[in-house]
């Protein structure tokens, strides 16, 4: 038996974009391997005290969070939430929200600011966002169409709580 052989863990550590490159000449197709491609990502790497500021809300948190959002902030949570585990891609949000990725800056912008008033941590963070955009094109014609984040596991839990996902 002949064949490349790829640590998953090392795997994990390269940038998105090319984890999907590399599964598509595997898998045949982009769709495939950007959805193959989430579920090998690992958790975020050691930022060695940076990770104290990664939300990890309660499902009351996740309550007052949700109280406090537009129907948009509202909608793209939901989002997050509804996936499978606590990887999303973000043009399932942009998808949802009828938007191109480009135009979610205010989205995230909306989140941040309502997860420092909720954990009152100034230097809070909801989503954690793996490697590399994902971009469309040529390189210089390539648009920016995903990217891969994460919220931690008890977010996601309380969050898909909050909004009676099962």
């Amino acid at each position: 038996m002949t064949g490349v052989f790829i640590d998953s863990t090392e795997f994990a550590t390269w940038p998105a974009a090319l984890q999907t490159q590399v599964m598509e000449q595997i898998l045949g197709s982009r769709e495939t391997a950007a959805k193959a491609a989430i579920g090998s990502v690992s958790a975020p790497p050691d930022l060695t005290g940076a990770n104290e500021h990664f939300a990890e809300l309660s499902p009351g948190q996740a309550r007052d969070f949700l109280a406090g959002c537009t129907a948009k902030t509202k909608a793209a949570i939901a989002v997050m939430a509804r996936s499978e585990t606590r990887f999303f891609h973000m043009r399932d949000v942009a998808i949802d929200l009828s938007v191109p990725v480009s135009e979610l800056r205010g989205v995230w912008s909306g989140l941040t600011r309502r997860l420092r008033t909720v954990t009152g941590d100034v230097d809070a963070y909801l989503v954690y966002w793996h490697g590399d955009g994902i971009y469309d094109g040529e390189e210089d014609d390539a648009e920016y169409v995903d990217h891969v984040g994460e919220l931690t596991e008890m977010t996601h839990a309380s969050f898909r709580k909050a909004l009676a996902i099962s």
